[in-house]
């Protein structure tokens, strides 16, 4: 079985710096929250920029109550470096952290941070150059060489070792068009499933067989039934349009983007977030911010109104950042217990993770 792997609801940070401060992290939580409505809860993952992160980074994410890390990396094409996500109960498992240390210099495959997750990426390897690449990937040529290169990548995992996989693209539009036509492709097998990152995690924790797999709660996806189109990122009224004439036009410094919220309207100079548009509460164009106990599929940020009316649709946002957690207990000494790839597992599965993340203030 082969999962694909859609990773959209993790964090970077505000600024864009290599081993982020606390302040950084949460600001970026803040930013993703407020400018894109997405309820912290389900901010579940990080990578650090550059890859740059220390021990320190780890402990702020797990005191964030972040669920996973995915900044290590793992070259495919050593075998002692090939993992699938692991925790980090006993430390990182990757060898080239305990070997040559993380990018800062520090060896990172002695620290303990129970119940967090570890998703490596996995290097591929691009036939044309032979250099194993890993996120922001540069690839020339045709949609037919970036189908080709995706293509390759896929049989390597589904004939061979099915492990995870985290191929990063950039987003112009004939590289997706090549990434449209290799989705289809392997859309129609029936032993390929599209997940997230965090469904991918709920099959860690619990391995099912292919055949239980459409019987998980965690795999179910429906659209809420409404009978108007709202700003939520849905096509609520079946009409082949996404919030058409609902979204707001930002033109933040150099970047211009589009949010069913607030604009963001001067220059941070630190941490704290820009203030929003000018336009006041209860007057044309106001958005409302998603509230706590409102999921984004749900909320309607122009009337100010959450349309879930039964107990089947109520959310309750309960993943604020506790940051007064005590120190973490890292006195745990076994040796990783993370598991290198075996073929013949009963339930293998790979996916290959495609960059959808957003990333605030690049």
């Amino acid at each position: 079985m082969v999962l694909f792997s859609l990773n959209c609801n993790n964090s970077h940070t505000f600024n864009h710096l290599g081993d982020p401060s606390e302040d950084e992290i949460t600001s970026c939580r803040t930013a993703l929250n407020t400018y894109g409505g997405i309820p912290k809860n389900k901010i579940q993952g990080f990578r650090a920029p550059f890859l740059n992160f220390t021990s320190q980074t780890l402990d702020i994410l797990k005191k964030q109550n972040f669920i996973y890390d995915s900044s290590s990396t793992s070259a495919s094409i050593i075998p002692d470096h090939v993992y699938w996500p692991y925790t980090l109960d006993h430390g990182m498992a990757n060898n080239h952290y305990c070997s040559s240390g993380s990018t800062t210099g520090e060896l990172l495959c002695d620290i303990k941070i129970p119940g967090l997750w570890e998703i490596p990426m996995h290097t591929v390897l691009d036939k044309t150059t032979g250099i194993p690449q890993l996120m922001d990937v540069y690839m020339a040529g045709s949609p037919n060489d970036v189908f080709q290169w995706n293509m390759d990548t896929f049989n390597n995992h589904y004939n061979g070792t099915h492990l995870t996989n985290y191929p990063g693209l950039p987003d112009s539009k004939p590289k997706l068009d090549g990434l449209m036509s290799f989705i289809q492709s392997i859309a129609n097998k029936q032993d390929v499933w599209f997940v997230t990152n965090q469904q991918l995690l709920q099959w860690m924790k619990n391995p099912v067989k292919v055949s239980e797999l459409k019987n998980q709660n965690y795999l179910q996806c429906q659209q809420p039934i409404l009978n108007k189109e709202i700003c939520n990122g849905l096509d609520d009224n079946n009409n082949g349009y996404i919030d058409e004439g609902l979204t707001n036009d930002c033109h933040f410094e150099t970047n211009t983007f589009k949010t069913c919220f607030n604009c963001p309207s001067t220059t941070s100079l630190d941490y704290s977030l820009p203030n929003t548009s000018s336009i006041q509460n209860n007057t044309l164009g106001y958005r409302y911010p998603l509230p706590e106990n409102c999921d984004t599929q749900w909320w309607d940020p122009i009337e100010n109104k959450c349309l879930c009316t039964s107990s089947d649709c109520q959310y309750k946002d309960t993943a604020l950042p506790n940051i007064h957690t005590s120190d973490l207990d890292s006195k745990n000494s076994k040796k990783s217990s993370a598991s290198k790839s075996d073929s013949t597992m009963e339930h293998s599965m790979a996916y290959i993770a495609l960059a959808t993340s957003i990333y605030a203030w690049l």
